[in-house]
């Protein structure tokens, strides 16, 4: 039994690359948890707002994975990352069996595996409670029961790729684009009873979103119902496009989408001057090598009438994917499907595995350093700080520059009773303050250069308040807070 699995690897190494990577993820879950991360890790712990629209599931399948692993004692947030990270390397095996089909050369699929591995907008969710590798890892599944269906037109196949895209849109409505490109895929069959059998499939999304609807707000309309799905718009947290943002955002987000960009960077290279130098020692020649060996590619001619259209449903997805990122204000959230398609496209165009293989490993280099390292081992934020004095404050008003973060966190710590009246420093009016007593993280506040800080600023001044105290100091890698105590004048 040893020896078959050992011969197995020895010839399909590149499964070697989804373990490490498995390792890699669960070795760097996050300990800066995102405010959205630590809101779902809420809801999935107190059974609130378990069904939300935007992710309708996602929350609901959690709590059902905590209720399995509760006896482990682990910390709730902890198990939904790993989950997460499990996941991640579920979404790389399917990777691999789609690329098979085109390639079955190992070294080529190990080194898609490492570059799609490595990618920071893949990453960063790889490794914390965020609802995005849930939804990829089914409309991946559902590209590769279309590529094999494209194949052989059968019913079971058809089956297995409806079912698997209706979930993925049931985790994320971010779905609906990879929905719309296997239609479009459908369309041009010939045999027009497969459109229908998936329009059928299909109804499950809607009746699943009316029970939804009804378990939510207790009453089902179809005014109701569209405003249910619709939520995030009609409340405004989706925000309309911004051709300023749209322009600039969305080309640093699809940038981002492969090698992490923040402020931090430039601060662990001052904090790390030394191990820096050994870094971009390995890093540059692997980024060199591949963008060489990019360049000699040579395109290969696409014969067989299914790959083709597959290659044009693809291609629908990525164009579908993009536009609406960028207009979703160049949101990085909803790129993480582009590099896998990319390389799906690579596939069936090249066969020149070393330029995804050099590249993949010095995005390895780059993420891990500049983004799992600092996220696994280095406080990025006063959050638990300032959470512990909303709890000895009560009466008191927070005004805070990340007021999601601190009042998620304070409810997945404490639950909802007792939560302190917090106000967004970005959406400050004095009439909202019902205190005498004001604490603010907002003055002698500094905060690296990142999206939120370029979409985000605070220019408050509290002239009606004298400075009491300083209630606490935080600083670290480029960021400074200070939680002042302020008592009206």
């Amino acid at each position: 039994m040893k020896l078959r699995i050992i011969n197995k690897l020895k010839y399909n190494y590149s499964y070697l690359a989804v373990i490490g990577f498995a390792i890699l993820y669960l070795l760097f879950l996050s300990h800066n948890p995102t405010s959205d991360s630590v809101s779902y890790a809420y809801s999935s712990l107190h059974g609130e707002e378990l069904l939300r629209p935007h992710h309708l599931l996602y929350c609901w399948i959690c709590r059902v994975i905590y209720s399995v692993f509760a006896f482990t004692n682990i910390e709730p947030i902890t198990i939904f990352q790993t989950f997460n990270a499990i996941l991640a390397a579920g979404t790389l095996l399917v990777l691999r069996r789609i690329i098979k089909r085109v390639n079955r050369d190992e070294r080529f699929l190990f080194s898609a595996i490492v570059f799609c591995g490595s990618c920071f907008g893949f990453m960063r969710f790889a490794t914390d409670n965020e609802t995005y590798i849930l939804p990829l890892f089914f409309s991946m599944l559902s590209i590769y029961y279309l590529q094999t269906f494209l194949l052989e037109n059968t019913f079971a196949r058809l089956l297995k790729m409806s079912l698997s895209i209706v979930i993925a849109c049931l985790c994320h409505q971010l779905s609906i684009l990879a929905y719309l490109s296997l239609f479009i895929g459908l369309l041009l069959n010939k045999r027009r009873k497969y459109v229908l059998y998936f329009i059928l499939f299909s109804l499950i999304i809607p009746i699943v979103y009316s029970v939804a609807c009804w378990l939510v707000t207790n009453q089902l309309t179809l005014n109701g119902l569209f405003s249910f799905v619709l939520h995030d718009y009609v409340q405004g947290y989706a925000q309309s496009p911004d051709v300023k943002q749209v322009l600039i955002l969305s080309v640093v987000s699809l940038v981002r989408t492969f090698i992490q960009l923040h402020g931090n960077v430039l601060e662990l290279i001052k904090c790390f001057q030394v191990s820096m130098i050994l870094f971009f020692v390995l890093f540059l020649p692997f980024l060199i090598l591949g963008i060489v060996n990019l360049f000699k590619n040579q395109k290969n001619d696409i014969s067989l009438f299914s790959n083709k259209r597959f290659v044009i449903i693809l291609w629908i997805m990525l164009v579908l994917s993009f536009v609406f990122a960028a207009l979703s204000n160049g949101n990085a959230e909803f790129m993480i499907i582009i590099p896998f398609i990319l390389i799906m496209l690579y596939a069936y165009y090249f066969t020149n595995y070393k330029a995804m293989l050099f590249i993949g490993l010095a995005l390895i280099l780059w993420n891990t350093t500049f983004a799992l390292y600092p996220q696994r081992f280095i406080k990025l934020n006063c959050n638990e700080e300032v959470v512990s004095l909303m709890k000895t404050h009560k009466n008191a008003t927070f005004i805070l520059i990340d007021k999601p973060a601190a009042e998620n966190l304070y409810m997945y710590k404490y639950g909802s009773k007792d939560l302190p009246l917090v106000i967004s420093s970005h959406k400050y009016n004095k009439s909202k303050v019902l205190s005498e007593k004001v604490i603010t993280d907002v003055i002698g506040a500094k905060t690296p250069l990142s999206r939120s800080s370029i979409l985000n600023t605070s220019d408050l001044d509290f002239k009606e308040y004298k400075k009491d105290s300083i209630l606490l100091k935080f600083e670290s890698l480029g960021l400074k807070r200070e939680l002042h105590l302020l008592q009206l004048r």
